[in-house]
């Protein structure tokens, strides 16, 4: 049987790291969901601090998808659709920490535990999900003005194009400097 200090011992210290941004994030996301939620009604943050702990505990599992669909289906049933242009910063930030999360349980899928994350590694990464967030932000910034504009229409549809091209704008980028 393996103590908890072995256990810690052999995970390695970039390992613990990722495995902690997993659990900060899903919490950090349930805090903002919390946060966005009319009414009080809070019955679904401990399902999602369990799922948070549990996606830290096995992030190289499905967990952390688990994780990140319960917090879109509770964004999807509770939290109402923002009427403002500043009504999207909660969901842009949880956008943002969402995508922490699961760079955090792709690099704890890739490198096995005890093994230091090359610093090459760590860049093109962190290139990647800055060319991400910078997508997520461009999204916001675009839904944003659409809510601004009180344009008559589906804000759905509108939304989901406007994601569509951050998107695939950004994965374009991506293939083209790799």
């Amino acid at each position: 049987m393996t103590t908890v200090r072995e256990w810690f011992a052999g995970q390695g210290r970039d390992r613990i790291l990722l495995r902690l941004l997993i659990l900060l994030a899903g919490l950090a996301t349930t805090g903002l969901t919390s946060a966005a939620a009319p009414g009080g009604d809070l019955a679904f943050v401990p399902y999602l601090v369990l799922a948070a702990i549990a996606a830290a505990a096995a992030p190289e599992t499905w967990v952390t998808a688990v994780l990140a669909l319960l917090h879109c289906g509770v964004w999807w049933l509770f939290v109402p659709r923002p009427e403002s242009p500043a009504g999207l910063m909660l969901p842009a930030g949880a956008a943002l920490l969402l995508l922490v999360m699961h760079l955090a349980a792709s690099a704890c899928g890739v490198w096995p535990p005890g093994v230091r994350v090359p610093a090459e590694a760590r860049m093109r990464w962190a290139r990647d999900a800055g060319l991400v967030a910078v997508g997520i932000l461009v999204t916001a910034a675009l839904g944003a003005l659409v809510i601004a504009a009180r344009a008559p229409g589906v804000a759905g549809a509108t939304f989901a194009a406007l994601a569509v091209i951050a998107m695939a704008a950004v994965m374009g980028f991506v293939r083209t400097t790799r």
